[in-house]
């Protein structure tokens, strides 16, 4: 049951972050003040220093057209494909 509620902290985390990307994005990337708010709430989140540089990647790819709820769902897909990809070949293991 504790497993369970760490895990819905976690989401309710990231989507309050999801969220700020999304009011950054209205902003037309042009709020600093909600990119600040976003690097405090990764700051004071355990859970969540550690997908750091993963969100900051997603912000920097965020534009006018970018529909950020769909748009972060295929950028963290992409980068778990990735990242696999990267385990394989550096631990030399068979794809399948």
């Amino acid at each position: 049951m504790f497993e369970i509620e760490l895990i819905k902290q976690i989401e309710v985390n990231i989507d309050y972050i999801i969220m700020l990307v999304e009011k950054y994005h209205q902003s037309n990337c042009a709020d600093k003040e909600i990119l600040a708010t976003i690097d405090k709430a990764l700051g004071a989140s355990i859970e969540l220093r550690s997908k750091k540089e993963l969100i900051e990647s997603f912000i920097a790819k965020v534009n006018t057209s970018t529909q950020v709820g769909n748009d972060w769902r295929e950028f963290v897909r992409n980068q778990k494909e990735t990242d696999i990809a990267d385990i394989i070949e550096t631990e030399r293991l068979k794809p399948d």
